[in-house]
């Protein structure tokens, strides 16, 4: 005897019930199958062919559903008799197995294992599943999505709505939303109008923020006979030891063929729960016996933000309903949020963007060709962000857009250095957009290039880079700007002068704050060593016999005019300042002198140093060569540090002195003693070469005589 829906014995032919004889039809063909497996016509039996070899047996509403409908009897039926097996397949292949243990005693046998717990638990399981979420022991999963090309984080919950607080049913504040799954079952003596009230009261106290419920409709009390089964299964095949302990009472034969029938069971109770899950859920219409009448639930989606509305479209199923409701309240949360065709997680491409975006200002007409590549790219994110317009051929600055909108605010509220946290506030007021940081850190960037702003951090120039977020507490500053020539002239001399370039030459607020730090850290490393400099110079000029007017001494106090000058300065000060400069000698001449200060002032402040040649000087008519290399070093002291690097020359000559003033060793025996010693100090071409002529002629007479001693040739300057 067969119980589907009701009392069926196979063979009843003379059953009066229509559906009666529907189904015996069905279950004699399956049974044929089952006896002659090999019969081509019935090897591998389908749904559809088993409503085929029954043709007019099924009788539906609309024609060419007669499939539809006997796999979902099928599927019944498997639900209840583990002998009846379905396939996953869309048109699935249906098998009557005649061999087989009675299982309702097993069943008995474990009915321990069935409660309320353990229902909640095996259909939380069966709903993230479906849901196409990885199944967790918690009630709760992070459920990150991508919506409109940005990153949205949110939490899943499956839990009993009416034991929930309302701090349970509120969403984070640090999540975009929330999605509330009910099930579709209670305790006794509840339903789903108990929800219903729960979240009601929720809302009329001040709702719990972006958080949707999705209430189900109550399984009936047969349906709920089969998840309380299906639960016993699961437990009983939760592993070997558990199965063993439930089928230990069989013989050893029928243990192994008992599990294959558990399975079955199992798998078709789980798929039969499934298929009325989109029934109580309001994806599917309600097959009868499947939902309790008089616990149905006509609004399925509750919205718990007072004044809110979702309109979802229908999913057709659990596995896609993620996909409709979250982007729903996704788009109920931020109906202004831009439509990006990218995400703006590229650094290399936000760059890009801030670049056109300054060309577009820079711009006489503010408007910028661009390809049809170009104008999708700026379509897909500065246009959407409210700050340009684009036509078929050209990008133009929004006059009436949202960067217009963020200075009004700004001079209604008579700031003059708004914090980029005041501007962050006014660029989404009412939280109507929801942009992410990335997003709202390209818009500061192009506010503060439009209006000629610049970002400041406790009085330094803060200097914004793509992936990192700017600080609440840094500062739009607008410093006034210096006019176009001189900002060129500024710039090449600083370069020449400092050795500094900034790497973008264009003029607004934003270069001159990082010009005006360039120049305070520059004068910070060298204006100290640029001013001593002058003095010592001065003493060692003395010390030589150099004119007070040398270049050398001419491009030092010419640096040091120039630090002093720009100390203090602001950016359009220092740009003024620079502009307006004349170096003594050259601007690389004094970028050179700036350059060495330092290292030069450690060679001319050595004492030393500067006392090998003192006694040099007292003792240079004696010996031999020290003219020449006193020469030397006032030629050095003369000559731009361009020209001749003083550190490494005067140190080199030091150490030359300290040798002529050693006092020669007495020669050893056999090696002889100083025959001739000639000075060839400031002598000419003529007389010199006489000089060597003779020198050369006694070598070869004496050819026994050894050389020592150095010549050097000097030019002089004009």
């Amino acid at each position: 005897r067969f119980r589907p829906e009701h009392p069926v014995k196979l063979g009843c032919a003379n059953c009066p019930e229509t559906q009666c004889r529907s189904d015996n039809r069905l279950l004699k063909t399956l049974l044929i199958a089952a006896l002659v497996p090999e019969v081509k016509a019935l090897k591998d039996l389908t749904a559809s062919r088993l409503v085929a070899l029954n043709h007019g047996s099924i009788r539906v509403p609309i024609a060419g559903t007669e499939s539809q409908q006997a796999v979902q009897k099928l599927k019944r039926w498997a639900s209840e008799l583990s002998q009846i097996q379905v396939g996953p397949q869309n048109d699935p292949i249906v098998r009557l197995q005649l061999e087989g243990v009675d299982l309702s005693d097993i069943l008995k046998r474990a009915s321990e294992l069935d409660s309320l717990p353990a229902r909640q638990s095996v259909l939380r399981t069966l709903l993230f599943q479906s849901l196409g979420i990885d199944p967790v022991h918690d009630m709760s999963k992070e459920h990150p999505i991508e919506w409109r090309s940005t990153k949205r984080r949110g939490h899943v919950v499956f839990t009993n709505v009416r034991r929930c607080s309302v701090d349970q049913l509120r969403c984070a504040e640090e999540h975009d939303f929330r999605f509330i799954v009910d099930y579709p079952f209670d305790e006794p003596g509840f339903g789903p109008h108990h929800d219903e009230q729960l979240l009601d009261d929720v809302n009329e106290k001040g709702g719990a923020g972006w958080t949707l419920v999705w209430l189900p409709s109550f399984f009936s009390s047969a349906t709920n006979n089969v998840l309380g089964e299906l639960t016993i299964l699961d437990r009983i095949l939760e592993s070997p030891l558990s199965t063993q302990r439930y089928t230990s009472h069989l013989a050893v034969d029928q243990q192994a063929r008992v599990r294959t029938d558990l399975e079955n069971l199992r798998n078709a109770k789980r798929s039969r729960i499934e298929q009325v899950l989109n029934q109580a859920y309001g994806l599917a219409k309600a097959q009868e016996g499947d939902l309790d009448p008089g616990m149905n639930v006509e609004r399925h989606l509750v919205l718990l933000k007072p004044g809110g509305s979702v309109k979802p479209g229908q999913a057709s199923a659990l596995s896609n309903a993620l996909d409709v409701y979250l982007p729903a309240l996704l788009e109920a949360r931020y109906p202004r949020h831009p439509h990006f065709t990218k995400a703006l997680n590229s650094k290399k491409r936000v760059e890009e963007l801030l670049a056109t975006f300054g060309q577009l200002v820079d711009s006489d007409d503010k408007q910028l060709p661009g390809d049809r590549a170009q104008l999708e790219e700026w379509r897909g994110t500065l246009e959407q962000l409210g700050i340009v317009r684009i036509t078929e051929r050209a990008l133009f600055l929004s006059e009436a857009g949202l960067l217009h909108a963020l200075e009004n605010r700004r001079r209604q509220q008579e700031l003059d250095k708004p914090s980029v946290r005041q501007v962050r506030s006014w660029i989404d007021e009412h939280g109507r957009m929801g942009l992410e940081g990335p997003a709202e850190d390209l818009i500061l960037r192009c506010y503060a290039r439009l209006f000629a702003r610049t970002f400041v951090a406790y009085d330094r120039a803060y200097e914004p880079k793509a992936g990192v977020t700017i600080p609440d507490d840094v500062m739009l500053e607008q410093p006034p700007l210096p006019l176009q020539d001189e900002w060129q002239k500024a710039l090449a001399l600083a370069a020449a002068t400092l050795g500094k370039t900034l790497p973008g030459k264009a003029l607004h607020a934003d270069n001159l704050k990082r010009f005006e730090q360039l120049i305070k850290d520059e004068l910070q490393t060298k204006a100290a060593a640029a001013a001593r400099l002058p003095a010592l110079l001065n003493e060692w000029a003395s010390d030589h016999g150099v004119d007070a007017h040398a270049d050398r001494l001419r491009s030092a106090l010419s640096a040091d005019a120039l630090c002093a000058q720009l100390a203090g300065k602001t950016g359009k000060q220092a740009v003024e300042t620079l502009a307006s400069f004349s170096a003594e000698t050259s601007a690389k001449a004094l970028g050179q002198s700036l350059a060495t200060a330092s290292a030069n002032l450690q060679v001319l402040g050595d004492t030393l140093v500067r006392g090998a040649f003192q006694q040099l000087r007292a003792r240079a008519a004696e010996l031999a060569g020290a003219d020449e290399l006193l020469a030397r070093v006032q030629s050095t002291l003369r000559q731009d540090e361009l020209v001749v690097a003083l550190g490494e020359r005067v140190r080199n000559a030091a150490v030359e002195a300290q040798n002529l003033l050693r006092p020669a060793p007495p020669p050893a025996r056999g090696q002889g003693h100083r025959v001739r010693s000639e000075a060839l100090q400031g002598l000419d071409a003529k007389v010199a070469v006489s000089k060597l002529r003779d020198l050369a002629a006694q070598l070869e007479r004496e050819p026994t005589l050894r050389v020592q001693g150095t010549v050097e040739l000097w030019q002089e300057e004009p």
